[in-house]
């Protein structure tokens, strides 16, 4: 079994626009429900205030992640309404390819921080899902 690759991603949301993202966050976790059986976890989550925001996801590996943002690119560029990228913070945990860091940049944008951790040492009980 390889590593799993993990990105966790924290944005702000814009004023106002707290339960147009809790819509569109809905309408992309169908999304992964339907046509991405490889990922092992996602999810979004919401601070009390309903101004910043997480999304979590676990793949089986990196090219899970990658089909993830082939995917997702319709719904991220039409979050800009919504989102604040110029708040945003990128980490992954585990390695990433440069294809996937190349779409990476290309769907953030610029100047968005990417902290990339990789493993030192891991218990991994995740069993994988075949894509």
């Amino acid at each position: 079994m390889s590593e799993p690759f993990i990105f966790v991603n924290t944005y702000a949301i814009k004023e106002g626009m707290t339960d147009k993202y809790r819509g569109s966050s809905e309408a992309v976790s169908d999304m992964v429900r339907s046509e991405q059986p490889q990922i092992l976890y996602f999810g979004f989550f919401i601070n009390e205030e309903g101004t910043e925001a997480t999304t979590i996801q676990v793949h089986p590996d990196p090219d899970s992640m990658l089909r993830h943002m082939k995917l997702a690119e319709k719904h991220i560029e039409k979050s800009a309404d919504v989102l604040d990228f110029t708040k945003m913070e990128i980490s992954i945990y585990g390695t990433p390819n440069e294809a996937v860091l190349e779409k990476m940049r290309q769907l953030s944008g610029t100047g968005v921080p990417i902290k990339i951790k990789t493993p030192t040492s891991a218990v991994n009980r995740l069993q994988t899902v075949p894509a």
